[in-house]
């Protein structure tokens, strides 16, 4: 009996981790997996369910296939018996606010990323890119990170930054494993997308009509950018759904054009920052190899913090941005970007 209790709360925490309350007993985890099993079969589904106090947040875009409308926005999260509220401010220019007040700084830093530095599950102040910008108010800090966004993504933003990007301004990229995905719109992610945040907060019937901007290759094998539309995650074999499951290396290979094409606009102050992923990944290789700066937010020492988890949607929680914020700081002064 112990035996089976001991394997099925393994599986039960790996598949189920919000569900994790420490080490402290809350009944049987194989009659709880059994439950779930059950409710699996029956149809019933376990998510995230959001809401907000006024909307839509999330509208569908012709460039990056979607982005958010300008608000102050009261966000709240329900998993099962677990609530979770935090306060997010879009800007005029579509992109979340890092300060109360406007910038008047004469150098930029852009801030590029997924929902992880975009900061979704915190309130604004606790952000990485509002943290910089009270540490640095000779700059604008400008958070161009989005749920889902990727380093295609990044590149198209930055292409279309007016005035260019110019020699006082800096950039930070973001890599993690997760990158891959996004940047190759893989189908698995795609139907991910289909129960995600985006869809519950935004207008779900045109949102659901966009185009995810993803890397391929061209008829010549060069790098460029494909769009697929998000309803091809369940109607795959329609016209304009023509998607290859390209595997992990393909995924990887394309991630490391779209950051070829970000260094070909030779960006003065350009950084890299890796939240996740082992020393031999081949794009940190890759990135190292073309001599890119390196901001290292992985955990080092126990720093960030990978316990600070907000456990209804799993993001990183206040203490994880606080820290990561201190490392890429840290990054940035070594290189002279910043004193």
């Amino acid at each position: 009996m112990i035996a089976v209790e001991l394997v099925a709360s393994y599986v039960y925490y790996w598949h189920y981790p919000v569900e994790y309350r420490g080490f402290r007993p809350s009944g049987s985890k194989a009659i709880a997996l059994l439950r779930r099993s059950s409710e699996k079969l029956r149809g019933i589904h376990h998510e995230v369910r959001m809401s907000i106090d006024h909307g839509p947040l999330f509208a569908a875009s012709d460039l990056l296939g979607f982005t958010m409308l300008p608000g102050r926005y009261h966000v709240t999260e329900l998993y099962e018996a677990r609530k979770h509220v935090f306060d997010l401010t879009v800007t005029a220019g579509g992109w979340r606010a890092t300060s109360y007040a406007a910038p008047t700084g004469g150098k930029r830093l852009f801030i590029t990323g997924d929902s992880a530095l975009f900061g979704w599950g915190v309130d604004d102040e606790a952000t990485v890119p509002w943290l910089m910008q009270s540490r640095l108010p000779d700059y604008d800090v400008v958070n161009l990170s989005l749920n889902s966004y990727s380093t295609v993504h990044a590149l198209l933003q930055l292409q279309q930054v007016t005035p260019q990007v110019g020699p006082d301004d800096i950039v930070v990229l973001e890599y993690h494993p997760a990158s891959n995905a996004f940047n190759v719109a893989a189908p698995d992610f795609l139907k991910s997308f289909l129960d995600g945040y985006e869809l519950q907060l935004g207008d779900a019937e045109r949102l659901r009509a966009m185009e995810v901007p993803f890397g391929t290759l061209d008829a010549h094998g060069a790098f460029t950018v494909g769009r697929i539309q998000l309803s091809c995650a369940t109607t795959p074999n329609k016209p304009g759904c023509m998607h290859p499951n390209v595997g992990t290396a393909v995924a990887q290979r394309m991630t490391e054009l779209a950051f070829d094409a970000i260094i070909a606009m030779n960006i003065r102050h350009l950084l890299v920052a890796i939240l996740s992923g082992p020393d031999d990944d081949p794009v940190i290789l890759h990135l190292r190899s073309r001599g890119v700066a390196i901001a290292d937010l992985r955990t080092v020492d126990g720093m960030p913090d990978d316990a600070d988890i907000i456990p209804t949607d799993l993001h990183s929680g206040p203490f994880w941005h606080h820290q990561a914020y201190a490392l890429l700081l840290k990054a940035m002064q070594r290189l002279r970007m910043v004193n």
